[in-house]
């Protein structure tokens, strides 16, 4: 399902009493984003998966290439799986 940033104009509504609204950009989960993947990592409570971003833009150095993030999660660089 796709989500939506919208905007909202609250000082005009419909018939039904519903305000106006038009959609604006696409909003991409981390969980459905083309840079996210699963990663194993060994942590002190042993191999655990988590889900990373190798987006350039949380590229800080060549020892930290990606950044851990949460599947609700979402940023301005997401681009959807195609």
């Amino acid at each position: 399902m796709s989500e939506y940033i919208v905007e909202v104009s609250e000082w005009v509504i419909d018939v039904n009493g519903n305000p106006p609204f038009g959609k604006c950009e696409q909003i991409v989960r981390c969980r459905d984003c083309r840079y996210s993947n699963e990663d194993r990592r060994c942590t002190s409570i042993g191999w655990v998966s988590v889900l990373v971003c190798e987006c350039e833009q949380w590229s800080t150095s060549g020892l930290m290439p990606s950044h851990t993030v949460e599947s609700d999660g979402f940023c301005k660089w997401g681009k959807p799986n195609e």
